[in-house]
């Protein structure tokens, strides 16, 4: 008969400090916000409908219930139809006092006092869609303007294959309070296109109840405490 365990004061610590450190240590957490709606018709996203140079999105306040940090964002799309462009892009934020119903050209002069580069975006033209765009993180709040993201070729551009210009947002009820411009060269002042495929999510990492994750430091302290638990089981098994 194997002799009695007996349950050492410092094996006891580690446990109780390991396990529920490693489980309430590390949290992550995120709010989405949906802007539009996910309709049948034609889509045309940017990075999957044409090869514009700058691409141009306003989104009005009032479509948004409060203020955001906007951490991450992406358009909706039909998963894995068509093929998306090869090229670099540079994505910048601010906001504007543009107004969606409004024409609003030449683009650059909808910049607003803020103009924020939110990240550097290479894609392979592969059929790998819908994707998020994280990047350095942007304050927004709806009460000093309208939201307006510039997306703008940094280099050449190409697109072999089929267009990813499917299932998704075609309808004018859909994409109210939008708006959507492009143009096809540095040089052009650039013209209005149809807000297809606008239907935007965003993400903000800082807001919703927190998932509890284990975090390296935890884990290692619960490890050690177990592998101290295990040792002092052998010794006393083998003594």
């Amino acid at each position: 008969m194997y002799p009695t365990r007996n349950w050492t004061t410092p094996i006891v610590v580690a446990i109780a400090l390991s396990v529920p450190g490693a489980f309430l240590s590390g949290t992550t957490s995120a709010a989405r916000i949906d802007v539009g709606e996910s309709l049948d018709g034609r889509n045309c996203i940017p990075f999957g409908c044409d090869l514009a140079h700058q691409t141009q999105l306003i989104y009005g306040g009032d479509l948004f219930s409060g203020a955001m940090t906007i951490d991450s964002f992406g358009f909706w799309s039909a998963p894995g139809v068509g093929n998306l462009v090869s090229g670099s892009f540079d994505i910048r934020f601010s906001v504007t006092d543009a107004d969606p119903a409004e024409t609003n050209l030449p683009l650059e002069d909808n910049f607003g006092e803020t103009e924020h580069y939110f990240t550097h975006l290479t894609l392979d033209g592969s059929s790998d869609h819908p994707f998020s765009i994280s990047g350095d993180s942007f304050y927004y709040d709806p009460d000093d303007g309208n939201l307006l993201i510039d997306i703008r070729a940094d280099g050449e551009i190409t697109h072999e294959g089929d267009w990813a210009t499917f299932v998704s947002t075609a309808h004018e009820e859909s994409t109210e309070g939008m708006w959507r411009g492009r143009t096809r060269s540095e040089d052009d002042p650039g013209a209005p296109s149809p807000e297809w495929g606008m239907t935007t999510s965003f993400w903000d990492f800082s807001e919703d109840d927190p998932v509890a994750v284990p975090v390296p430091n935890s884990l290692a302290l619960l490890v050690a405490g177990l592998i101290g638990l295990f040792a002092t089981g052998l010794r006393r098994r083998t003594s």
